[in-house]
C-alpha cells in the first residue's frame, strides 16, 4: 500500500511539475483563437526590497499604479503578440483583489522572498469569478518585484478553463526592470496625473513587467503547432 501511495505521490508531483514551466506544450491553449483576459493580479503580490522594509502603508499607492499602467495594454495588442483572433476583457475581478493588501505586510527583506507553488495558484484561480462562463481564461499573477541580484520582476500566466477553475498551463516569467519611460513595444507610457509623483519607482517596476509579458508572448508564439502558425 505504501508503495502505491509514494507512485501516486510522485505522479502529481510530476504533474504539477509539468505545468510549471517556461514550456507552452499544453495543447488546450493553442485550440481556442478567443481567450478571456483577466488582466494582472497583484493578490499575492511582494515587493522584495530591504531599503523599503516598514513602508507598506506609504507605499501601497505604487500597486495601483502598476496595476493601472498594466492595465493599459489594449486587447487588440496582447491578441496580436499571442496570434490569436480575439481577446476578451474581464478584468472586473483582478481589479479588486489586490485591495486586499491594504492591511497586510507586502513588503520583504530581499533573503524572504516569497514562492508561489501551483497548488497557490490553483487555490487562487478556483475564486476567481467572471462573467464568461466557458472558455480559456489567461491572467497575470505577480509573484515579486526582486530588488537584489539580479533585480527582476517574477510572475506567472496562468491558462485556465473559466467553467471548471482547472489550471491547463502555468507559464513562469521573469522580467527586467529599467529606468527607460518606454514600453517594449516603443509606445511612450502616458502618466495619469492621480498616480505617484515619483515616475522612477513607477515606470522602473512597469516596464519590467512589459518585459516579462513580452518573453512570454515570443515563447507562446514560438511554440505554437506548425498546422496553426499558417492560420
Amino acid at each position: 500500500m505504501s508503495k502505491i501511495i509514494f507512485v501516486t505521490f510522485l505522479f502529481i508531483s510530476s504533474v504539477s511539475l509539468a505545468q510549471y514551466s517556461s514550456d507552452a506544450a499544453t495543447p488546450e491553449i493553442y485550440e481556442h483563437d478567443t481567450i478571456v483576459w483577466f488582466g494582472a493580479d497583484f493578490s499575492q503580490f511582494n515587493l522584495c526590497n530591504s531599503k523599503k522594509v516598514g513602508q507598506d502603508d506609504k507605499l501601497y499607492v505604487y500597486i495601483q499604479a502598476w496595476k493601472e499602467q498594466y492595465d493599459n495594454l489594449s486587447n487588440t495588442k496582447l491578441a496580436y503578440l499571442l496570434k490569436r483572433e480575439k481577446v476578451i476583457d474581464d478584468k472586473a475581478y483582478t481589479d479588486k483583489a489586490y485591495r486586499l493588501l491594504e492591511s497586510e505586510r507586502w513588503i520583504y527583506n530581499t533573503d524572504e522572498k516569497p514562492k508561489l507553488t501551483p497548488s497557490d495558484l490553483q487555490d487562487l484561480i478556483q475564486e476567481y469569478e467572471s462573467e464568461e462562463v466557458d472558455g480559456i481564461g489567461l491572467v497575470y499573477v505577480i509573484e515579486s518585484f526582486f530588488k537584489g541580484r539580479p533585480t527582476s520582476v517574477n510572475g506567472y500566466f496562468v491558462w485556465f478553463d473559466i467553467e471548471t477553475k482547472e489550471i491547463l498551463h502555468i507559464y513562469n516569467s521573469v522580467g527586467t526592470p529599467s529606468n527607460s519611460y518606454y514600453n517594449s513595444w516603443g509606445l511612450e507610457i502616458n502618466w495619469d496625473d492621480s498616480l505617484p509623483v515619483s515616475k522612477g519607482m513607477t515606470g522602473y517596476w512597469y516596464h519590467g513587467m512589459l518585459d516579462a509579458t513580452l518573453n512570454f508572448t515570443i515563447d507562446f508564439k514560438t511554440a505554437i503547432p506548425r498546422k496553426e502558425r499558417q492560420y
